[in-house]
């Protein structure tokens, strides 16, 4: 939960201007740039996600079935933020279908699991 919440504290930082000392700055913005980074490219790599849910057996598609591009993989990403608005973006898969997030659909992809999971 804290990975999930550390870009927005670190937002509040930067825009808000809620950072009391001057060098906080320059701490936050390398760990935003590497969280950043690690959750755009992870998706677009073999795991086709990042390592948790390649720990769980799930994978990121698009609406086709197929791996997301790069683009896809940041537009996702950048739309998590608004699903963290209170939390709405993620309350919203348990009253979906596919069981898909605010940010999988302003993305077009999907969550799902990798074939054969359980039987390797």
């Amino acid at each position: 939960m804290l990975f999930i919440l550390y870009p927005l504290n670190l937002l509040n930082h930067l825009v808000l201007g809620l950072a009391e000392k001057q060098e906080t700055i320059w701490f936050n913005l390398p760990i935003l740039i590497i969280w950043s980074l690690y959750r755009m490219i992870l998706p677009v790599t073999r795991l086709q996600g990042t390592f948790g849910k390649a720990i769980f057996g799930l994978k990121i598609i698009d609406n086709e079935g197929n791996p997301i591009t790069f683009a896809k993989s940041i537009g996702r990403y950048l739309s998590e933020y608004l699903s963290l608005l209170f939390f709405i973006g993620y309350i919203m898969v348990a009253f979906t279908n596919r069981k898909t997030g605010l940010h999988d659909k302003l993305a077009k992809t999907y969550v799902v699991y990798k074939e054969n999971v359980l039987h390797s």
